[in-house]
């Protein structure tokens, strides 16, 4: 995925009617009416996205169009980083320090860092917690069928933290304190169709795709203890639109999809021994990425599902359907673990814990069973 800079601001999210009205503000800018559409360069289709409000456009003249560039959503505003913006010359970079301006906020990197509004050059940077060598941070990631209930959703965290008895208070939603019982208030009366909680060690993260036709659940746990995350998964997988859900290593499974260098960059991280090719994009966005084809621990949009594997995977009877994967032939496999946690939901397991490399015999058993459950070739 590519780098994103964040316009945002540390005590106090961004309200949409705040966005509209600095928008509104910005030379060539305006909120997008429609929804977006891409070209596939190979074959000519137009590609349709799904409609945002929160989208703004800038109008570039040397194209004589409307591009959308910036995403407003869950309070903060969001746009893809380049390689122009040390210069100072660049107009999107213009424009988005003319937006923090006006919503009195600060333009931060998905790794923490923040940028001078004057020179775009990189101020402080703070290390990713996926980083930390004591804390090989494990996250859950589950798929449902989209227009998934979001309050099902946020039930199913509460029931969970309540089981687990942690604590009510002390969690974060859009940027401001909460307890359990506010979440869900919150959530009921909100009309987003994500949201992010965090707190005690934890964050959910619940989101749509929605011209992939799903919604996504990621539980990322940020504590160096080992958890039994069956407990958690059972919260979630009985749902009646549940798909799929692995268990991933965050910072194997963040390098394994860096396609981005600027995600090197920013932390100093070579690349030059890593495969290269161009996005096949059309002008302006073509760009020359990290090709990531080969990992096996690589993740792809499919229609109503992911492509991924994980060391422990569930796949809801959905998962079968969508997929084309043959069941029979999976449970019989004698290479894998598989049990019925709940008669819907199969549990397949390779490994105890999570896979952090894609070399040597961990990285062809990724192989095999990316193949078996989803007929990719063994390369």
């Amino acid at each position: 995925m590519a780098y994103e800079l964040h316009i945002e601001r540390r005590d106090k999210a961004i309200s949409f009617e705040e966005w509209k009205a600095a928008v509104a503000k910005i030379k060539n800018a305006r909120i997008s009416a429609t929804a977006p559409s891409i070209t596939n360069p190979k074959t000519g289709e137009i590609i349709q996205l799904a409609f945002d409000k929160g989208v703004a456009d800038i109008y570039s003249a040397k194209d004589k169009k409307w591009s959308p560039v910036f995403y407003w959503s869950n309070g903060k505003i969001s746009f893809k980083q380049t390689n122009l913006f040390d210069n100072n010359t660049d107009d999107i970079w213009q424009m988005a320090t003319n937006l923090a301006s006006c919503l009195c906020a600060t333009i931060c990197g998905d790794q923490g860092e923040a940028y001078d509004l004057e020179t775009g050059r990189v101020l402080t940077k703070k290390e990713p917690v996926y980083e930390s060598p004591n804390a090989p941070i494990e996250q859950i990631k589950f798929i449902f069928r989209y227009d998934t209930e979001i309050e099902n959703a946020a039930k199913g965290i509460k029931a969970l933290l309540d089981r687990k008895k942690i604590n009510k208070t002390g969690y974060k939603l859009y940027g401001r304190s909460v307890n359990l019982d506010e979440f869900l208030t919150e959530i009921r009366k909100s009309s987003r169709r994500g949201f992010e909680l965090e707190g005690h060690d934890y964050s959910f993260s619940f989101g749509s795709v929605a011209n992939r036709h799903l919604d996504f659940l990621e539980i990322r746990s940020m504590s160096e203890s080992t958890i039994t995350w069956d407990d958690w998964a059972y919260s979630f997988v009985a749902m009646d639109n549940f798909v799929m859900a692995w268990l991933v290593n965050s910072e194997y499974d963040h390098w394994q999809n860096a396609s981005d260098p600027l995600q090197y960059t920013a932390l100093k991280k070579p690349y030059n021994h890593l495969p290269m090719k161009s996005n096949e994009l059309p002008y302006p966005l073509e760009k020359i990425i990290i090709d990531t084809s080969k990992n096996p621990g690589r993740w792809l949009f499919r229609d109503g599902y992911i492509e991924a594997v994980g060391a422990i995977m569930w796949l809801g009877e959905h998962f079968w359907r969508l997929t084309g994967a043959n069941k029979s032939a999976v449970i019989k496999t004698n290479w894998l673990q598989v049990s019925n946690p709940i008669p819907s939901v199969t549990k397949v397991q390779v490994a105890d814990r999570c896979f952090t490399t894609g070399e040597g015999a961990s990285g062809e058993l990724q192989k095999k069973l990316r193949a078996l459950l989803f007929g990719s070739p063994l390369n």
